[in-house]
């Protein structure tokens, strides 16, 4: 399980959209509640009334704002995506990474399995998301992650060609998944 976090864009009617300058967002005002089904109606009600009385933050949950700094914070990592996947049909799958906000190295990889269940070279991506289509003679996929966060909590270290890699200390996780494919062996 994964914490809940806001995410704000913005999105145009145009396909090729384009800013012109810097953007700021302004929040009037953030809204959370663990009630289930409330109109939005109801919640202007609510914020309505919170700001006739002059009441600027209200905890509606009933769970701490605040967690304890001062334990190791715990890095995770996982790859959403489908068990299965049908022959010919494409299929994603992507790295999540928690929490967010940090700056991380992380390595995806996958190896295609064969008509016999064998596992071919791996194959890196340099990206979150993964599509790949089945094709006959296939049985499947593997798939790991790795992550390790850049800065916490020892910093970084310079490697002897000079690129800069997090200390082997830092906060890591990894992840792997097996995923089979519908096009027989």
């Amino acid at each position: 399980r994964f914490p809940m976090a806001a995410a704000f864009s913005l999105h145009w009617p145009e396909a090729e959209g384009r800013l012109d300058g810097t953007v700021t967002l302004e929040a009037d005002w953030a809204y959370h509640t663990p009630v289930v089904g409330l109109s939005v109606e109801e919640v202007l009600q609510q914020v309505e009334l919170l700001r006739e009385q002059e009441i600027h933050r209200a905890n509606t949950t009933g769970a701490p704002l605040f967690e304890p700094r001062g334990e190791p914070e715990q890095l995770a990592v996982r790859i959403e995506g489908p068990e299965r996947a049908a022959c010919g049909q494409p299929a994603e799958w992507t790295v999540r990474l928690w929490p967010g906000g940090g700056r991380y190295v992380t390595t995806y990889r996958y190896r295609v399995l064969d008509g016999e269940g064998r596992p071919g070279a791996w194959t890196t991506v340099y990206a979150p998301h993964l599509t790949l289509t089945p094709v006959p003679g296939q049985t499947g996929l593997e798939l790991e992650a790795a992550t390790q966060d850049l800065w916490a909590p020892h910093g970084t270290r310079t490697l002897e060609n000079g690129w800069t890699a997090p200390h082997p200390d830092n906060h890591a996780a990894s992840a792997q998944r097996t995923v089979g494919f519908d096009c027989g062996g």
